[in-house]
């Protein structure tokens, strides 16, 4: 099996401050000691930083592969290794080319017009606007698009996405100038949003055995791994209010486990790419969620909430969803921007729940 090529992110750079050598992007920051031993090295690849042409490939590798558990690079699309013979093919109906509210409407509104309609309401758009025509010609390969190398793309579009329409820090900021009563209902509506994709998790997760193929051990291992974590949620959630049966659960985090399960029900690469999403390392010490309950003097939700992010971190589930693909031979076209519509609007809806939580706060 060949080792991955990579390629990084249009928006990482590199730098050295005396004995460090940093490589950054808007959402991580590296910082990396450096020695005799390597400093010519670092000083190459900040000298030629955003200046990078294919004959660099050889220097950038060498960093890139070591680090290739972080989201700074994409990964370059190559010919598959005998494992990969995996056929995944579109299903009926075909939904590609379905307009956004379409598609919303096809995986929420057919069961709840009213979900549908409240839902529409509350994301910052209603049109498709990840490039997807240049995501699958980065992607393309003689025999397709390389799925590994198109999940990349939708990581990199993604964390994009949070950064330009995620309103987290904002809703962050109003909670930790509330008070008592006000702060505590505040803090569990959060944690509300946080336990009920949990309590979901194993409904929405389970349909992808039906189409893992080769990946169908792997896959159930996530899903094992996964399992119980409502739990844990759930006694941050009593140990805020008396009554978490009555704290609301807003409709972008409903339709948001309804699009994971519809993902998970019909297409691999985009049940990756969604599960990807859910699974992003915040990179901190303390998950920004446990930041805030402990500042407002819940700590035992706290503890919770960051016992939630250390389990998730010790199994490395940052990077579980490039797993699933391991297997999977080059795809279609329209399979490869099936996938990219179902997870851009998983990120759109993932990027709305903060938001959708203002009115209860």
């Amino acid at each position: 099996m060949s080792q991955a090529v990579y390629w990084p992110y249009d928006e990482l750079s590199f730098s050295i401050n005396k004995n460090s050598f940093t490589a950054k992007t808007p959402w991580l920051s590296l910082d990396l000691p450096i020695d005799p031993s390597n400093q010519a090295y670092f000083e190459s690849l900040a000298e030629k930083s955003g200046q990078f042409n294919q004959d660099d490939l050889g220097l950038l590798n060498q960093f890139l592969q070591l680090t290739h558990q972080y989201p700074i690079a994409y990964t370059l699309p190559s010919i598959k290794h005998e494992a990969q013979t995996d056929i995944h093919e579109v299903q009926k109906p075909n939904i590609h080319s379905l307009a956004l509210p379409k598609l919303l409407e096809e995986i929420v509104g057919s069961g709840d017009q009213d979900l549908f309609d409240q839902v529409m309401k509350v994301i910052d758009r209603n049109e498709w606007e990840w490039d997807t025509s240049n995501a699958l010609g980065f992607a393309a390969i003689d025999n397709g698009i390389d799925p590994e190398s198109l999940h990349s793309v939708a990581r990199r579009f993604h964390l994009l996405e949070v950064l330009e329409q995620d309103r987290g820090n904002e809703v962050f900021a109003h909670i930790n100038k509330l008070e008592g009563s006000e702060f505590h209902q505040a803090a569990s509506v959060i944690v509300r949003q946080n336990h009920f994709v949990t309590q979901k998790c194993q409904q929405a997760l389970k349909p992808a055995l039906d189409i893992a193929q080769s990946a169908k051990a792997t896959v159930n291992e996530f899903i094992q791994e996964e399992n119980g974590h409502d739990r844990i949620l759930g006694v941050a959630l009593k140990s805020i209010v008396d009554e978490p049966e009555n704290v609301p659960v807003t409709p972008s985090t409903q339709a948001l486990m309804m699009c994971l399960e519809y993902a998970a029900s019909r297409n691999l690469l985009a049940f990756a790419m969604c599960v990807d999403f859910f699974e992003r390392s915040s990179y901190e010490d303390m998950d920004p969620l446990a930041q805030l309950l402990a500042r407002g003097g819940l700590d035992k939700a706290a503890k919770q909430i960051n016992r939630h992010m250390e389990i998730n971190d010790a199994g490395e589930h940052e990077n579980v969803a490039a797993s699933f693909l391991q297997w999977m031979a080059p795809c279609s076209q329209d399979y490869g921007l099936e996938a990219l519509r179902l997870a851009e609007l998983t990120s759109i809806l993932m990027c709305s729940v903060t938001r959708s939580c203002q009115p209860y706060i």
